[in-house]
């Protein structure tokens, strides 16, 4: 029997067939991934996506456009007057009910952003608030509620506030209020390193 004969046989043909299959099918899997990556134990774990900020808001959300006008307006008042605090509840109302993206619900991700603390936690060891930017909820009033999040680290932490630092883990779209803001996501058990370029 020549090499070409011996897979005309029926079972050689189906045991060729098998590893054929076999072949392509590790071959896409290392080719593609899928988007996961193994661990030790052999458990698919989802992959890493790093995110910017802009990705956390919903495709086509536009805050209204009397927003920028009562911005602007806050900007010229006196801070404690008592339209600057009018226009300031009404800004409030409005990115407090920012819509999250549900589809990011238990997705892991990584982010960089601002550190800010909650409450008397000033070294940030238990939680933290995530931001986009400096200032923000320090300095300025707290952003849209689908730009901050609440970290809870999965060590203890000890950044001083509006510390630059990547959060890494599995992200939650779910309101609540932290503090005197209201955060549109969270991530438990994140992973907190310190941002480098």
């Amino acid at each position: 029997m020549n090499n070409a004969d011996q897979f005309k046989t029926p079972l050689l043909q189906r045991r060729r067939g098998w590893l054929q299959a076999a072949g392509a099918v590790g071959l896409l899997s290392l080719t593609c991934g899928g988007g996961y990556a193994w661990s030790k134990s052999g458990q698919a774990e989802q992959a890493v996506e790093t995110l910017s900020w802009d990705k956390l808001i919903p495709t086509g959300w536009r805050p209204s456009p009397h927003l920028q006008l009562l911005a602007n307006k806050i900007s010229s008042l006196i801070d404690d007057s008592p339209q600057s605090q009018a226009y300031m509840r009404a800004l409030r109302k409005e990115w407090d009910n920012a819509p999250t993206r549900d589809d990011l619900d238990g997705r892991r991700i990584k982010i960089p952003g601002f550190v800010v603390a909650i409450g008397s936690d000033t070294q940030h060891k238990k939680s933290f608030l995530l931001v986009p930017y400096f200032g923000a909820c320090v300095h300025t009033p707290p952003p849209p509620a689908n730009q901050i999040i609440h970290v809870t680290p999965a060590k203890p932490v000890s950044f001083p506030t509006m510390e630059t630092v990547w959060v890494q883990g599995v992200i939650r779209a779910n309101k609540s209020v932290n503090g005197e803001s209201v955060t549109g996501y969270d991530m438990g058990q994140a992973k907190v390193t310190l941002y480098r370029d």
